[in-house]
């Protein structure tokens, strides 16, 4: 998530600071330290607390080490300490909170590290560690925001994932969302999917009725799919209509090209190699795609739990669809199970699951599909991830006959389908169901929160390359529901569509 630290190496630098006798004062004697609940004082002179500290953190006794350090800030002398001890102190007893699995104790201590005079942009990293791993997202953003603000140049060691997840998040505290968005373009961030963050800042201004600002926003956003949403959306109107006609043919050459620069570069990692190999599958060149990925995937296997591995893991799905639009469907189910058997965050690899359960379905290899998905654990995905999981039940039930558990999963589809609204389509097509799916596309275009999703969907697309009969049935049952005059009245009150040379959307 953050640049990190080994524990010795942290440690070691921090008990020199820690170690000596007692010589250098608090300008304040008569400052009281911080609160610290449950501690006991220790009889033992702080010197010889900090004689034992050293041995304990060499020989990793970090449950040791933590007491000791807790002895310190309870002990009379820890207000004469000075004040850079006092830091290191605090700052060590929260990493070592963490190494035990301890973050809300880790929490308390780090909070007050960082309000000290000497905090740095790393005891702000591990304040953000441990207030994500205790389950508060949005203290945590509130601390990033801070950290950014206080030291810009820590902007370039935050992991591009988390800030991405972070910036885009939904559950998020709305204030602290805006906020966060707000500093990263007051900060000029730069990423190649940065986009999907300014459509959200967008939204928000306007909401706000902030127009101007809005616009100003809105000349960053690069994206080829977004710049479309920004001129498809009637929304949007008031902030494009000064604007040339878009030509969605460059503004993709365009995209193209920037993203195989970004191969080429000395600096070239895996992130590149995934956003290329994708963009190239999309846009329908299946033989550079494939090379792309193919060469990426010959690169040294990157650490586990570094988004590397998730970029590697990315590029086998990427390859595994390309694989099945060039119609080697044996090879892309053998890569697509490659994929689904690394391991995420230390445990099952959800999306890759779910995707080579639904190449499953495309194959008509539905009892396959229903198998992988029985032994699935809706509480590991998010809840777009248990929609994806009850559509590929309900349609490899479907196909195997229906019965209870395809009643089921359409029943579980029906009441969450705001989760995934495509798979809820998806998943009534796959009983040709072309007045259900419809009903849910309305009703999709006439939600502000999912108009412009909705409108995406309806855009014409490249055709399929090599489709499977499933592929087949399920684009003409689509075709078929857009082209329903209620559909249509209902698109053109919020948008218009474009003629797009992708793929369009893809499971």
């Amino acid at each position: 998530m953050f640049r990190m630290h080994k524990i010795l190496g942290v440690s070691a630098a921090l008990a020199v600071t820690l170690s000596g006798p007692l010589v250098a004062r608090s300008m304040d004697p008569t400052a009281k330290p911080p609160a610290l609940t449950g501690q006991v004082v220790s009889p033992d002179s702080y010197d010889s607390l900090t004689d034992r500290l050293q041995p304990a953190l060499a020989e990793e006794r970090w449950a040791d080490a933590l007491a000791i350090l807790k002895a310190m800030a309870a002990h009379p002398d820890f207000p004469l300490v000075n004040a850079d001890a006092r830091l290191a102190t605090f700052y060590l007893t929260g990493i070592l909170s963490l190494e035990l699995d301890r973050p809300e104790a880790a929490v308390a201590t780090l909070v007050t590290a960082t309000g000290m005079r000497g905090a740095t942009a790393d005891h702000w990293f591990r304040r953000i560690e441990a207030e994500n791993r205790s389950g508060d997202r949005t203290a945590a953003t509130r601390s990033l925001i801070q950290m950014l603000q206080r030291f810009p140049a820590s902007l370039s060691d935050v992991s591009r994932l988390y800030m991405l997840q972070q910036a885009t998040d939904p559950n998020l505290d709305k204030a602290a969302g805006f906020e966060l968005r707000a500093t990263l373009l007051a900060a000029d961030w730069h990423d190649d999917a940065e986009s999907s963050v300014w459509m959200i800042h967008i939204d928000e201004l306007m909401d706000q009725g902030e127009t101007d600002r809005a616009r100003t926003v809105a000349r960053r956003v690069t994206s080829p799919p977004d710049v479309i949403q920004l001129h498809a959306m009637r929304r949007y109107d008031p902030l494009t209509a000064d604007s040339p006609p878009i030509n969605i043919e460059s503004l993709m050459a365009t995209a193209l090209t920037q993203k195989r620069l970004k191969v080429i570069a000395p600096d070239a990692d895996l992130a590149a190699y995934s956003s290329l190999s994708y963009a190239l599958f999309n846009r329908g060149e299946l033989v550079e795609a494939l090379a792309t990925a193919d060469t990426a995937l010959a690169l040294p296997e990157p650490a586990a739990g570094t988004d590397a591995a998730r970029d590697r893991v990315w590029i086998m799905d990427t390859r595994a669809r390309t694989l099945m639009a060039l119609g080697r469907y044996e090879e892309a189910v053998t890569q697509m199970q490659a994929a689904a058997a690394r391991h995420e965050e230390g445990g099952v690899n959800v999306s890759q699951t779910i995707n080579l359960s639904w190449l499953y379905l495309r194959l008509n290899r539905n009892a396959e599909a229903l198998a992988l998905m029985a032994g699935f654990d809706e509480s590991t995905a998010s809840p777009f991830g248990a929609m994806q999981a009850a559509q590929i039940r309900a349609c490899a039930a479907t196909a195997l006959s229906g019965g209870a558990a395809a009643e089921t999963a359409y029943a579980y589809l029906a009441s969450h389908w705001r989760d995934a609204p495509r798979a809820a389509i998806d998943a009534l097509l796959c009983r040709d169901d072309i007045d259900g799916a419809a009903a849910v596309m309305i009703k999709r275009l006439e939600d502000p929160d999912l108009a412009a999703d909705a409108l995406s969907e309806l855009h014409q697309y490249l055709p399929s390359p090599a489709p499977t009969p499933f592929d087949a049935r399920l684009n003409a049952g689509d075709a078929a529901m857009a082209a329903m005059p209620e559909v249509i009245a209902a698109r053109d009150r919020v948008g218009r569509v474009f003629s797009v040379p992708t793929l369009g959307g893809q499971f």
